[in-house]
């Protein structure tokens, strides 16, 4: 039985695979297992994976037709072994300090009660360098503003999740909470609504069991043209709204938690983004001035002031319709 079961599902990354994988063998943690789903690439990334298949049987590379990366997920862990303690699933172009593994299982370990330990991140350049420090916000209600949570304060609440705020890669599941939660959804599979996939999750997990984050930067992410977090994503988080805002629950009490998390992100949450984005493309245009930095400007802080103002009033934007079976 490995302890941690690692998850790395690729897709037209293999030029950097190589470095994800030689990250794993320089774990302090030698229990571990690695499926590397390649998810019919075009590049050379299966055959890395059957190179370190092939001197490290802990790896173990498996590839299909290009399905996207939920369903890829889904289908990876069918190969693990079920009775692991923990999932990591680890972006093919990305990488983790030696002692992540080590450091987020321990984290469990001493943790029973909490689901999934998520971490800081650092900002590497596509040759490897580390560029500095990322951020991963988690935004919850506060007054008179939200606020981002501090590094001690280490539980990270479900309506965080709910706004979009801090999820992503760099997490930890407990496999018997994530087996609760059920697989990835596969609706944000389709290449046109690509990414979310985690916020969802994220969701699923935290109504279950507590989400907790430890502030060291134990995983590393790779800025490339080619990278995933640059590709748009707001056809996937239109779904991610529509599945959440009319999520239906039997239980009352996760009901409630849903409304009143509703009420915040359309009362407070989304006019402020939109207004701090709008702030934010002032100071661009500032230092560059453009029409569109003007008319994205614009857009952002007139949508925000006037969500704002309506949502003082008693009216609030609509929620997104609920998605059809």
């Amino acid at each position: 039985m490995s302890k941690v079961s690692v998850i790395v599902p690729c897709y037209k990354q293999g030029r950097f695979l190589a470095e994800a994988l030689e990250s794993l063998t320089a774990q302090t943690l030698a229990d571990w297992e690695c499926v590397v789903a390649d998810d019919g690439s075009p590049d050379e990334s299966y055959a890395v994976g059957l190179r370190f298949a092939g001197r490290d049987a802990r790896f173990k590379a498996i590839t299909k037709p290009n399905t996207g990366k939920s369903s890829t997920l889904n289908w990876a862990l069918s190969y693990c072994d079920p009775a692991s303690c923990y999932l990591f699933v680890l972006d093919s172009d990305d990488m983790l300090t030696p002692d992540a593994l080590e450091t987020m299982s321990s984290y469990l370990d001493n943790h029973p009660q909490v689901g999934m330990v998520g971490c800081q991140f650092s900002r590497v350049a596509e040759s490897g360098a580390i560029l500095g420090p990322g951020h991963r916000s988690r935004i919850v209600p506060g007054f008179p503003l939200p606020r981002d949570l501090r590094d001690d304060e280490a539980e990270t609440p479900f309506i965080s999740f709910f706004c979009g705020t801090g999820q992503g890669a760099f997490a930890m599941y407990r496999r018997a909470v994530l087996s609760r939660a059920g697989g990835w959804d596969e609706q944000f599979a389709n290449r046109e609504a690509f990414g979310h996939e985690d916020t969802d999750m994220f969701c699923r997990m935290a109504l279950i069991a507590p989400v907790h984050y430890l502030p060291g930067r134990y995983y590393l992410v790779r800025e490339h043209p080619t990278s995933a977090t640059r590709t748009p994503g707001n056809k996937a988080y239109d779904l991610f709204r529509a599945k959440w805002d009319h999520y239906d629950c039997t239980d009352g009490r996760t009901t409630r938690l849903i409304a009143r998390s509703r009420r915040h992100y359309y009362r407070t949450h989304r006019p402020l983004r939109h207004i701090r984005v709008g702030l934010k493309a002032a100071r661009e245009l500032a230092a560059s001035p453009r029409l569109r930095t003007l008319n994205w400007c614009v857009e952002c802080l007139s949508r925000g002031l006037s969500e704002l103002v309506l949502a003082r009033l008693g009216v609030l934007p609509a929620a997104r319709p609920p998605i059809n079976p």
